[in-house]
């Protein structure tokens, strides 16, 4: 049986759009004539919920992360498994437990049993295991440097530690808090392009007691680590809880989602911009009407546009309990258009075409000011994880929850089976080489 992806193309490339905020220019295209695309590739033998993918720099490799602690490495180009990992430490809060290299040799996976934590390197051409970084805390996410010359995990504590990729040496322990720490949750862990800034965001819960009854007190966290000196960039005036971080190609700006909660008025979310190099803070980005949650931010490759996620109120009589907007800022006047119900997934490396994704179909747009937009529209896909190649050119999905059930995209409802959970494979490249504005 056949399974391709419907496309709605005209020219390229601009998004569904409906309804908007007033505060922004809208996308509203018309609806365009449905074409269909090739049919995927697909990856079958996940036995558990596939909650993490990603692909290697030259897009013809991709790994897998499956909730029983199985990572999976695919070669694209014959569709077979490579190798399966074992103990895979999967992160609650849906980070990716892996990341690979910059140059595509080595993949860093969070491993954990009864008796140890490390950061595991594995040989990508082999599936030898090259060496275990030891932790003293779980780990929950890991990165390496754009350069690669570096790798970076944080811990359940907030902790970060730094490794030299090359000799493996452990350069040092960032962002360690004091004793009486009640919980901590690092949401973002960022490199600058040049691999010079290292930054941190997230929430921290301390203990106490007032009139001799507990109480938690909870405050945000945004750290810039300068890592030729190994000090910290002072950040001007933030307290509140940051959830995603982005920071600028050209290293000038840091952009932090953040909520503000306070006791007089509703709570909110706002988009802050500092000046990497000072900390000062410069702008601080709005979107109209209460409810609205900011939940990721990401710069254009070329630095021309910020792209900020807003997870939007629900109204009563509303189906879908999860909606979203994408705004997207002209970084040179701050202006910003709405692409309505999307939630961002990625630019291509020139920074002119965005991919959102809806958790059902996947949306490309122009970035500027072209209305010309396609729909990569799958009815199979449900709402699992999605992930695009680098060049923008492979995307792959996986199966989600329905009803609270895995289901799989392909063969129907989970039984946890060894074929539960496949994984598709489109091929972009001759949509992405059609002439663009």
């Amino acid at each position: 049986m056949r399974y391709a992806l419907n496309l709605w193309l005209s020219g390229l490339l601009v998004v569904v759009g409906a309804t908007m905020n007033q505060s922004a220019t809208a996308l509203q295209p018309s609806e365009p004539a449905p074409i269909t695309t090739s049919e995927p590739l697909l990856l079958k033998g996940h036995a558990a919920e596939v909650v993490a993918l990603a692909f290697t720099s030259d897009g013809k490799i991709l790994a897998s992360a499956a909730r029983d602690e199985r990572l999976k490495l695919w070669d694209l180009a014959t569709g077979q498994e490579r190798f399966t990992l074992e103990s895979v430490m999967v992160p609650l809060d849906g980070q990716p437990p892996m990341a690979f290299s910059p140059d595509g040799k080595l993949l860093a996976t969070l491993w954990a049993n009864r008796r140890e934590r490390a950061v595991k390197l594995w040989d990508v051409a082999t599936g030898k295991e090259l060496a275990a970084l030891k932790q003293k805390e779980i780990g929950t996410q890991l990165t390496f440097s754009p350069n690669g010359k570096h790798l970076a995990c944080a811990d359940q504590m907030g902790a970060v530690t730094l490794w030299e990729t090359a000799t493996r040496k452990e350069l040092g322990t960032f962002n360690k808090h004091p004793l009486g720490l009640s919980s901590y949750q690092l949401y973002s862990l960022v490199f600058s392009r040049d691999g010079r800034i290292l930054a941190t965001g997230g929430q921290v819960v301390t203990g106490g007691q007032v009139l001799q009854q507990p109480i938690a007190t909870t405050h945000g966290e945004l750290k810039l680590w300068d890592l030729t000196t190994m000090k910290e960039v002072h950040i001007q005036g933030h307290y509140h809880p940051t959830y995603s971080i982005a920071l600028s190609p050209d290293g000038k700006f840091v952009a932090a989602a953040t909520t503000v909660a306070s006791h007089f008025q509703p709570t909110y979310s706002e988009v802050r911009i500092w000046d990497a190099n000072t900390g000062r803070l410069l702008k601080t980005l709005k979107r109209q009407g209460h409810g609205n949650m900011v939940q990721e931010v990401a710069f254009s490759p070329n630095g021309e546009t910020l792209a900020t996620s807003w997870r939007l109120e629900v109204p009563a009589n509303e189906k879908d309990p999860e909606i979203s907007d994408v705004l997207l800022w002209d970084v040179a006047t701050w202006k910003s258009r709405t692409v309505p119900r999307a939630n961002f997934l990625a630019f291509t490396p020139d920074g002119k075409v965005v991919f959102t994704t809806d958790g059902h179909d996947v949306r490309l747009w122009g970035s500027a000011t072209e209305r010309k937009w396609a729909v990569l529209r799958d009815s199979k896909s449900y709402n699992g994880v999605s992930t695009l190649s680098l060049d923008g050119k492979k995307l792959a999905k996986a199966c989600g929850l329905q009803n609270g059930r895995p289901q799989d995209p392909y063969f129907g409802p989970a039984n946890f089976g060894p074929k539960d959970c496949t994984i598709g494979v489109w091929d972009l490249t001759k949509l992405l080489e059609q002439k663009r504005d």
